[in-house]
């Protein structure tokens, strides 16, 4: 039998959360040499999306986030989730996405990635406060602008 003590699961989970919001930081300066991260593609995006929590219950979810191409076709950035509709407001999640960044054929791109971060409030039901969200965005380059799905 084992004296040695876990640490609570709340403190793992924010563990987990700090190392992946940690990780792009370091990633992108091992990336980009120094000084040249100011001439590094970048883009901000905002999107929306309604969720289903448990109980059938629905909330609309906001996200904004800062991309940045480390490497070719790699972009890493901080993120943030905040609820914009249903009964939870005042819930929010703040945290680091990494996506696979690519142009499919012209002006047509593809976005694959994750978003690991961590938060909560508003009693929001979803465990204890880490989020893991893989995503897949199709977009449209129309110049200064991208929008799509």
């Amino acid at each position: 039998m084992s004296t040695r003590r876990r640490p609570p699961p709340v403190l793992q989970r924010r563990a987990l959360a700090a190392a992946f919001c940690f990780l792009p930081a370091w990633v992108f300066a091992q990336a980009v040499p120094a000084g040249d991260w100011r001439s590094a593609p970048a883009s901000a995006r905002i999107g929306y999306e309604t969720l289903t929590l448990p109980g059938d219950e629905r909330m609309g979810l906001v996200g904004m986030s800062y991309l940045v191409q480390v490497r070719p076709g790699l972009c890493l950035g901080p993120a943030v989730y905040g609820a914009a509709s249903g009964q939870r407001g005042g819930f929010f999640t703040i945290g680091a996405d990494a996506a696979l960044c690519t142009q499919l054929a012209g002006p047509l791109g593809l976005q694959a990635g994750l978003y690991v971060g961590g938060g909560g409030g508003a009693a929001a039901p979803v465990g204890g406060g880490l989020m893991l969200r893989p995503y897949a965005n199709l977009l449209w380059d129309f110049g200064p602008l991208r929008a799509g799905v």
